[in-house]
């Protein structure tokens, strides 16, 4: 890549404009929530999350699972499914890397009360 290559890449990307409908350069947001300032709305409890994925180096860092373990899990069925993002590629869903960090069993290492009969 010539040196000045990229800095006529970001000037590119400056020039483009985010459309104020949407907020996003094709004019179509997807699953891109805008956030109201006022807040929620008083009867909506909690509004839907917008789906968030994530690359391996999150996933290793909230499960703590190596790479051919979890893809193991992931085999066996006790494991998200990645969702592929390219041809080489693949990614997962925050929410459920989180659920199934939250599904895990606690261990606790205190002694346990010992039963005399």
């Amino acid at each position: 890549m010539h040196p000045h290559e990229f800095q006529r890449r970001l000037a590119g990307q400056a020039r483009k404009r985010k459309r104020p409908e949407t907020g996003h350069p094709s004019g179509v947001a997807g699953d891109v929530q805008i956030a109201d300032p006022r807040g929620p709305p008083s009867d909506i409890a909690e509004a839907p999350r917008p789906r968030k994925l994530v690359k391996w180096a999150i996933v290793h860092e909230l499960t703590g699972k190596s790479r051919s373990q979890a893809w193991r899990d992931i085999r066996a069925g006790r494991f998200p499914s990645p969702v592929q993002t390219g041809p080489n590629s693949v990614a997962w869903y925050l929410h459920e890397v989180e659920a199934y960090v939250a599904s895990r069993p606690r261990v606790s290492y205190a002694p346990q009360p010992q039963e005399f009969s």
